[in-house]
């Protein structure tokens, strides 16, 4: 499993490097401030993530209390962060539809049944349809105590690791 996991994720990582080479959205801003305003309305249905959930890699981390984060005033959460996650297709845009959202989901180990359960959470991403070939959350962890799926994602989660979305 860990073999067929490292050989997909490296066929991924290939697919970004050359996608990213020939397209700078890639280096879509971080910072909401450096962001252009667009306006990129999509109709339902068009949506990269269909009704089963996919596999996407993270591809970027930035807390959000640092210099390089969204924020460095007080309104900023040492606690949050700006995931930026690769799509299906990386040569377009996610297309997420008006007032819909993501759920995210992964197998995590519930400590008081000592198995793997499947934790899903929605968000709702900060980037725009203008942006081809990944999309951002912003993602406020919680800890194990409060929030499985939000430490996994903030903390635990590895940079090229995979995590399920689905769009609602």
């Amino acid at each position: 499993m860990m073999l067929i996991r490292r050989v997909f994720s490296s066929r991924i990582a290939s697919a970004l490097s050359s996608t990213m080479a020939s397209n700078n959205n890639f280096n879509y801003p971080m910072m909401l401030a450096e962001r252009p305003a667009t306006c990129s309305l999509v109709p339902p249905g068009m949506c990269q993530f269909n009704p089963t959930f996919q596999a996407v890699p993270l591809l970027d981390r930035i807390p959000c209390d640092t210099a390089g984060g969204i924020a460095s005033s007080s309104s900023s959460s040492p606690t949050s962060y700006v995931l930026r996650f690769g799509l299906p297709d990386p040569t377009k845009p996610m297309d997420l539809t008006t007032c819909a959202c993501l759920l995210a989901s992964a197998q995590l180990m519930d400590n008081t049944k000592n198995e793997l359960v499947d934790v899903t959470r929605p968000y709702t991403p900060i980037s725009t349809n203008h942006q081809v070939g990944c999309f951002d959350l912003l993602i406020k962890d919680y800890g194990t105590k409060n929030g499985w799926l939000s430490k996994y994602l903030c903390e635990d989660l590895p940079i090229g690791g995979m995590v399920r979305i689905d769009s609602i």
